[in-house]
């Protein structure tokens, strides 16, 4: 990403501090949000991580995206709202890792409730009117940022990295955050997280090719991460379809390269047209460097982007997931000589790994 001088002014200037310094600022007993994988700052989680002081820290996020001691330390508490496989090796490890049962768009209220003291994110650099955009992440900080920025009794920590790209909002939404909103302001070199691509396998291929069927011309489309749907991605763009529409929670490296091939107009959503919507980002370093000053994509707070009421306001949209597994469950009926009466039960069987297409969702 290309570097930003800054040249902003402004009456309240945030405290510039190194990642070690602004670790500093917690208390061995304090609280802590951060947001979902890309939008957590990695210099300071790495700085939290190198203290050894805690004596009761409780953190609150989802899908780590950093590698850091942090959650390794005794007296470290993480409440995780999405499990990753930071998450499940921390888990396994014995760490003090819980799950918090909540879909992405109730993590806002739920972290509103618990009102960390100090709340941090990643940024991209100050432009030269002082605005940070928060890059590759909206999803369910943006107000819990802001109520903490304007409480005297609370923290604000950002992250900012020249090497994050700059993204954008959409309407009364800016995605970015002021300089003058932040109080302590950390200058970094890191880079976010890119994800290494996964080959499909010809299981893989063959439910892509069956499900590519189901998705017609012009159709708004969902896509997660894995590889069906990147090799479903990868059917649309080499296809004959087009005029998609992208209306995403997650938008990953398929997405870009439907853009890529022209098969995304966004001209027949009917909500948010011309323009793709997401609420984060998560791909390789290449879809990095292409979403940056990218106007095409429109990043919004996960309580609408993944609201049933936006989605079902799509024009036929189409749902693009995998899952780990499932569960197949049997109806039989007892005969007389069990003992039992003849009406029908459910016997559960056992979940093995496998790839699941979601289903279509109705226009």
């Amino acid at each position: 990403m290309r570097c930003r001088p800054a040249v902003w002014k402004s009456d309240a200037m945030p405290e510039e501090l190194t990642a070690e310094q602004a670790a500093r600022r917690l208390s061995p007993s304090d609280t802590l949000g951060i947001p979902l994988g890309p939008g957590q700052p990695p210099a300071l989680l790495r700085a939290l991580g190198e203290r050894t002081d805690w004596t009761d820290l409780r953190v609150y996020g989802a899908l780590l995206g950093v590698g850091t001691e942090l959650f390794s330390r005794p007296e470290v508490r993480y409440l995780s709202g999405f499990f990753g496989p930071f998450e499940r090796i921390l888990r396994d490890a014995g760490a003090d890792v819980e799950f918090a049962p909540a879909d992405f768009r109730r993590f806002a209220p739920l972290l509103e409730r618990q009102a960390p003291r100090v709340m941090t994110t990643v940024a991209a650099a100050p432009d030269e009117d002082g605005w940070c955009s928060l890059s590759l992440h909206a999803g369910a900080t943006v107000g819990e940022l802001r109520r903490a920025a304007a409480d005297p009794r609370r923290l604000l920590i950002v992250e900012a990295s020249d090497a994050y790209p700059r993204t954008f909002g959409l309407g009364g939404y800016r995605h970015a955050l002021h300089v003058d909103e932040i109080d302590v302001l950390v200058h970094s070199t890191d880079a976010p997280l890119a994800l290494p691509s996964a080959s499909p396998t010809e299981v893989d291929r063959a439910i892509a090719a069956h499900a590519v069927e189901y998705i017609p011309p012009g159709a708004t489309l969902q896509t997660g991460i894995g590889s069906i749907p990147s090799q479903i991605a990868a059917l649309l763009a080499e296809g004959s379809g087009g005029d998609y529409g992208l209306h995403s929670e997650m938008f990953t490296d398929g997405c870009m390269q439907l853009h890529r091939a022209g098969k995304v107009t966004n001209v027949g959503k009917g909500l948010y047209d011309g323009v793709s919507v997401t609420t984060f980002a998560f791909g390789s370093a290449e879809l990095y460097e292409w979403l940056d000053a990218n106007s095409e994509v429109a990043f919004l707070p996960v309580e609408i982007v993944n609201a049933p009421e936006v989605i079902g306001a799509n024009n036929d949209m189409v749902t693009i997931n995998g899952a780990l597994g499932w569960m197949s469950t049997v109806r039989w009926s007892p005969t007389p000589s069990q003992g039992t009466s003849s009406a029908e039960s459910a016997v559960p069987r056992i979940s093995w790994p496998v790839p699941v297409l979601s289903c279509r969702t109705a226009p």
